[in-house]
């Protein structure tokens, strides 16, 4: 099934597996990749800040669309991206056992995923993260949100890059993400010698914050011209001198915070 809904960037193509009940009736085969549509009796909300899928009631979601068009204005002030339409498309299954399914990730890996696998990227909101207060959905929904204005999850960009830009945007925007970060270089540091390359593989909240901290560099260092080069990082095509320029930067931030 193709469906486009306010805030996709593309329209977006879902299969759904059905099967025949013992009953001589029919069923949808909850697996991966099943639509929320198909495992839940969703509805879609939409508002200028764009769309969002759920179960909930319309009061939940217009709170979401809410925190979503925070995000989007946290997203358009940075001047990370060039063109974008600045709306967000949500799905909020009610349950974890749906989350995994959308995303792939256990409900106690992740917040929220922005998914590319209908080929539109989609914000899939863990349903924990609505127990959180409302500067840590804000900012989960501005790291998400830059997800999906660069179009990243439906790429192969460098890890470090893409989401380094996604956490400096989020911690510029929030405070509490910012402090929560700069500890957890802070603590990294007490135990670690200086890396000697950019960071790789992105497992941590302390991975995140060294990713950060490498985009933070890169921005301050190019200005305007970081939009350029982040779009580059996204599709994996920065040269080896820009990724031993961002390396230096980095390592030259951390030496001076190791001091």
């Amino acid at each position: 099934m193709t469906t486009r809904f306010p805030g996709d960037r593309r329209p977006a193509t879902e299969s759904v597996s059905l099967t025949s009940t013992a009953e001589g009736g029919i069923a949808v085969v909850s697996a991966p990749g099943t639509p929320l549509w198909a495992l839940e009796p969703a509805r879609l909300t939409s508002s200028p800040a764009g769309s969002v899928l759920t179960a909930a009631d319309a009061d939940q979601a217009t709170a979401w669309l809410s925190v979503a068009a925070r995000a989007e204005a946290a997203v358009r002030a940075s001047g990370v991206v060039a063109d974008w339409s600045g709306e967000l498309v949500l799905e909020l299954p009610s349950s974890a056992e749906d989350f995994t399914l959308r995303t792939g990730s256990g409900s106690d890996q992740a917040s929220a995923v922005t998914s590319c696998r209908s080929g539109t990227p989609r914000i899939v909101v863990n349903p924990v993260l609505a127990d959180y207060d409302a500067d840590v959905r804000f900012a989960t929904l501005t790291h998400e949100a830059v997800h999906a204005a660069t179009d990243s999850p439906c790429r192969n960009g460098l890890p470090w890059a893409v989401e380094g830009l996604a956490e400096s945007v989020a911690a510029a925007a929030d405070p509490a993400t910012a402090a929560a970060n700069r500890q957890l270089v802070a603590e990294y540091l007490a135990s670690h010698p200086v890396p000697s390359a950019l960071p790789e593989e992105l497992r941590t909240p302390t991975d995140y914050a060294l990713a950060q901290l490498a985009a933070d560099q890169v921005r301050r260092r190019l200005g305007k011209r970081a939009t350029a080069y982040f779009v580059r990082a996204t599709d994996a095509q920065l040269s080896a001198a820009e990724i031993a320029q961002a390396t230096s930067w980095y390592r030259e931030a951390l030496r001076v915070l190791a001091r």
